[in-house]
């Protein structure tokens, strides 16, 4: 089976951005005593995201079919949480990161070349 350009985009993509969603899910995680409840919730809820986004580079790299919906989905969660993490974060660059990222995947999936890749018309 080869291996299509715009499927290995994406899926690389993916992989960046969980890798970036789990260090911030470290970075709040570790923030506990300073943080508190809400530090913990932020922090869970970032390595959902990045197990999500891990999954979903995984399922996209293995071309499975649902993987282009799960990806749209993850994106718009991690879109959500990188929103809401931007207000109570001192460190707000790496959500930017998350955001772009985000977003650039979501343009990226709603290309016509990415679409067929994943049997959408």
């Amino acid at each position: 089976m080869q291996r299509l350009t715009p499927i290995t985009i994406v899926a690389a993509l993916a992989l960046t951005a969980a890798l970036v969603e789990f260090a911030g899910a470290l970075t709040l995680l570790g923030l506990l005593e300073q943080g508190g409840d809400v530090a913990f919730n932020l922090g869970v809820f970032l390595l959902l995201a990045a197990l999500a986004n891990a999954l979903f580079a995984y399922s996209a790299w293995r071309r499975r079919t649902w993987a282009w919906t799960f990806g749209l989905m993850v994106q718009v969660f991690s879109l959500l949480l990188s929103s809401i993490n931007l207000y109570g974060s001192p460190d707000i660059s790496r959500h930017w990161v998350n955001i772009l990222l985000a977003l650039l995947i979501v343009w990226y999936l709603l290309r016509s070349s990415v679409k067929q890749a994943f049997g959408r018309s």
